[in-house]
């Protein structure tokens, strides 16, 4: 299995997303959504195959899997709400030997602090 790289970065605030690793680590502990959207296409009569995850410090929060051969095109979307605590990872992984879409722009992971820990908070 492999961390997807997201190299296109549109907003970096606070620069915790490393687009090398393809890793989040939160800068403070709080309560963060993440979301991701997977796009993969194949050629006539192949099969449709892949399966990624959402890591949060190694361990799978959400997935979404494809394995048909019905059509050429699919996506798929999901939404966590993650605790986290300062420094713990959050990233997308690929199952080996599974393949998306060569043109990534169409492969979106997103995530933003909703609030931060209460007890962070007012220890300030």
């Amino acid at each position: 299995d492999v961390p997807i790289p997201y190299t296109v970065v549109a907003l970096n605030q606070g620069n915790g997303y490393n687009p090398s690793l393809g890793a989040f680590t939160a800068p403070r502990a709080g309560v963060y959504l993440f979301s991701f959207t997977v796009y993969s296409s194949v050629a006539r009569n192949e099969r449709l195959y892949h399966k990624i995850q959402m890591m949060k410090n190694g361990v799978g929060v959400v997935g979404a899997w494809e394995n048909n051969r019905e059509d050429g095109e699919d996506s798929a979307t999901q939404v966590a709400i993650l605790d986290l605590q300062k420094g713990d990872q959050v990233y997308m992984e690929l199952m080996s030997g599974r393949k998306l879409c060569n043109h990534l722009q169409f492969n979106i992971f997103t995530g933003y602090m909703v609030y931060p820990s209460t007890d962070e908070y007012y220890t300030r």
